[in-house]
């Protein structure tokens, strides 16, 4: 009985960390990325509980969206020194380019904190965090849950 116990907790002890999250390093972040926000999607699982009405009206306003947010691209570029460089280019009527340099750090838990926003034009809280999961970078909330329709792609 003590061989097969020994066995289990050896067992339990290599299988355990193989599924934790794996850490994320400073040097898988470097370069540049961009923002994809899937707002039709998101709209979309919102609709269920919605009257005929509320869903036209959602899908009008999802495709309108939409149309604006394919006008604008977000790109981030992380740098060694734990600079994040965003650029936000807007191509509606004249092209226009906001850039922010931010700092980022990879926190003990390996997740990614960005620094929030906040001068004059722009106030932005970057609440919560990302991980890097199959070469993508997805976002959290606070509390841990998946923001599944924002994310960064390496370009």
């Amino acid at each position: 009985m003590k061989k097969y116990s020994f066995l289990c907790l050896f067992s339990m002890l290599l299988t355990i960390p193989s599924l934790s999250q794996p850490k994320m390093s400073s040097k898988a972040l470097y370069g540049k990325w961009k923002l994809h926000v899937d707002i039709k999607e998101a709209l979309k699982e919102e609709q269920f509980d919605r009257s005929f009405l509320e869903s036209i009206f959602i899908s009008g306003i999802s495709d309108m969206v939409e149309s604006i947010l394919n006008e604008v691209l977000i790109t981030f570029y992380f740098d060694k020194n734990n600079e994040l460089i965003v650029t936000v280019v807007i191509n509606i009527e004249d092209a226009e380019t906001e850039i922010e340099t931010l700092t980022w750090e990879i926190n003990s838990k390996g997740q990614l904190l960005i620094e929030d926003i906040d001068n004059d034009e722009v106030n932005l809280q970057n609440d919560g965090f990302w991980l890097l999961k199959n070469g993508v970078l997805i976002n959290f909330d606070e509390q841990g849950t998946l923001r599944e329709h924002i994310y960064l792609v390496r370009e």
